[in-house]
């Protein structure tokens, strides 16, 4: 697996799981709607995982679920539905990649603004991991 392949297959199935609208990396000028954006984030160094020449990495991919700020808890409460969705999704599979563990890591919630930007938009961001199987 490589991550431009990770983030292609999870942009196409997130895609088929939200109603929102879902888009490979994380731009620079603010989304018009909802919008989730899956954007590398890391890729782990490679270890041994047998005896011999045998190796594996793991990698990292951050949700970006942004949406315009309009002052309703509405949306605030839609944007959190979409990570809810997500984490649902990342519970039934762990297996995603073969031969590894997804699992999700820290989400902050913040307002972001940009310079060219009016107003600000409503951010969440979700670390998606995929890291080898702990042994012992």
């Amino acid at each position: 697996m490589t991550m431009g392949t990770l983030v292609t297959n999870l942009t196409a199935d997130l895609r088929a799981l939200l109603s929102c609208r879902v888009e490979k990396y994380w731009r620079l000028e603010p989304p018009t709607a909802l919008t989730v954006f899956v954007h590398p984030n890391n890729e782990a160094a490679e270890t041994d995982i047998a005896i011999g020449n045998d190796f594996g990495t793991g990698w990292e991919v951050t949700l970006y679920c942004e949406t315009p700020w309009d002052d309703r808890a509405a949306t605030a409460d839609a944007t959190q539905a979409v990570v809810d969705a997500v984490r649902g999704w990342v519970n039934s599979n762990r297996e995603y990649v073969p031969g590894y563990v997804q699992t999700c890591g820290l989400a902050p919630y913040a307002f972001v603004s940009r310079p060219a930007a009016g107003r600000p938009t409503y951010l969440i961001t979700l670390p998606l991991r995929f890291e080898l199987p702990r042994s012992g």
